[in-house]
């Protein structure tokens, strides 16, 4: 995770208490708290914490493959430069505030910078995916460096990590079976952005609805890396599946 994260510090928590964590995060200047939750090795949860005064997310995770079960990470090198990003189906408030959270982990990247990392919504579990990339021509050959992950997020508080009496703000799993969670979400795409103000334009292709976590699969036959491959499209589809996070 160190290395999906720019600028980022690994440490082991020990013995140390959420609040001496966040204190050592005042004292310096650190923006964001990233938590990890494992059970026997397998990452289970995260909490993303943005100081000084919040919010904070908290993530469950599941069908986590790092780096070195993605079949293809030998044919590939994790890249150091800022990535490009690609956000789908983040159309409703709630969705808005998540994809800021997530936005602001990474600085602004270059131009030309060869590495992209996809955040898709779909029923309120969040695809991630790690690729570099090289154009050839007017195609584009992508390679997974992971890791891969759904992320589906539960909670979100106005105040930081420690801190809690902070308000609650948005509770994805308390209100699934509200109104709103019946609306279609439309695709949002958020992508690097020059000086000069040009978007990176990326192709999508149409994503089944599934209300448990996405199967783990290969990744020739992963439709987040089949519809990044697609390319010569100018319209986008609507995201199919139904969460609070993407409704309009």
């Amino acid at each position: 995770m160190r290395l999906v994260f720019p600028n980022s510090h690994r440490i082991n928590r020990g013995n140390y208490v959420v609040k001496e964590l966040a204190e050592a995060c005042r004292a310096n200047d650190v923006t964001d708290l990233i938590v990890v939750h494992e059970h026997r090795g397998v990452p289970d949860a995260m909490i993303v914490s943005h100081f000084p005064h919040g919010p904070t997310v908290y993530f469950t995770l599941s069908n986590v493959n790092l780096r070195h079960d993605i079949a293809t990470y030998k044919n590939s090198t994790v890249s150091e430069q800022y990535p490009h990003l690609i956000f789908e189906g983040f159309s409703s408030k709630l969705g808005e505030r998540v994809q800021d959270v997530l936005k602001y982990l990474f600085p602004v990247p270059k131009e030309d910078s060869k590495r992209v990392m996809t955040f898709a919504n779909d029923s309120d579990f969040i695809s991630f995916r790690h690729h570099v990339f090289v154009k050839t021509g007017r195609t584009v050959e992508l390679a997974e460096v992971g890791p891969r992950m759904e992320m589906k997020p539960y909670e979100i508080r106005q105040g930081t990590i420690e801190q809690n009496e902070a308000e609650k703000v948005g509770s994805v799993a308390l209100h699934t079976d509200s109104q709103e969670a019946e609306r279609i979400g439309r695709l949002n795409i958020i992508g690097a952005t020059s000086k000069e103000g040009s978007r990176i334009n990326w192709s999508r292709s149409h994503i089944t609805p599934h209300l448990q976590p996405p199967t783990i699969q290969e990744p020739s036959q992963d439709p987040i890396n089949r519809h990044l491959l697609r390319q010569g499209h100018n319209t986008h589809p609507q995201i199919q599946g139904r969460g609070l996070l993407n409704y309009v």
